[in-house]
């Protein structure tokens, strides 16, 4: 595997997706970014097995491949070179060797196959509307969400699509904060979906000031396409019944 970069995209990629990134102490290959160099873009993605976020930027790819490497390490690395091309080649046993300049870097890596799946992105019902509007959304919710651990149920944001309508609800059993959005969508597609504080405070990071997301619900995960970041995480398994008794 090898590809070339320019610094600023590479370390803007890095930046978008290393939020996530498990402390010391969890498992490895969780401190890893997960990166593929294919059809002239490099794709770099990371998890803490709730959430996963992948970011997207071009680069020319001289040999396709995947690996995965310490993100902070690459982060650190990254940042320490002079702005221009820099070239990544990948051996057999996933050691990094990185050039930028006069100067170079090697980095030990892990296999890909030990990296946990990532959603596709893919599935039946999804639904479009504007970054802007929908981070405005979060902002005018979550604030109300509970931050206690024994009311897991509470600690999320209820997303509910009836009515041709996207309503917004979050409670900590004392304060309420609801907001609606008219998306168009096909009556088969109402459902309510509960989404943790940890993605929101992702997603409130990641959504851009421009441009549209697409969010995709698979059965437990739902994933939001905000261009060339996508974000994915798993679902809350139960509704808090306050939710839906202020829900017109």
């Amino acid at each position: 595997m090898k590809f070339t970069i320019i610094r600023s995209k590479f370390l803007e990629g890095l930046k978008s997706v290393q939020n996530i990134v498990a402390n010391k102490g969890s498992l490895q290959i969780l401190q890893n970014v997960l990166i593929e160099a294919k059809d002239k873009k490099l794709f770099m993605t990371t998890t803490d097995l709730d959430i996963s976020v992948r970011s997207v930027v071009p680069c020319d790819v001289t040999e396709s491949g995947s690996t995965t490497i310490p993100v902070r390490i690459l982060f650190s690395t990254i940042s320490k070179v002079t702005e221009g091309p820099v070239v990544v080649e990948i051996d057999a046993q996933d050691r990094a060797t990185i050039s930028a300049g006069s100067a170079t870097f090697k980095i030990a890596g892990m296999s890909v196959h030990d990296f946990p799946p990532v959603p596709s992105g893919e599935g039946k019902l999804s639904y479009t509307l504007p970054q802007t509007t929908f981070r405005e959304m979060l902002r005018k919710t979550s604030y109300a969400a509970s931050q206690d651990d024994t009311r897991k149920t509470l600690k999320g944001v209820l997303m509910s699509f009836k009515g041709g309508k996207l309503t917004m609800v979050a409670t900590d059993g004392r304060r309420l904060a609801l907001v609606e959005q008219e998306v168009e969508f096909p009556a088969e597609a109402e459902q309510d979906i509960v989404l943790p504080s940890k993605a929101v405070a992702e997603l409130t990071r990641s959504l851009a000031s421009e441009g549209d997301v697409k969010i995709t619900v698979q059965k437990s995960q739902v994933v939001f396409n905000l261009g060339i970041t996508q974000v994915s995480s798993k679902l809350l398994d139960e509704v808090y019944p306050n939710y839906r008794q202020v829900i017109p």
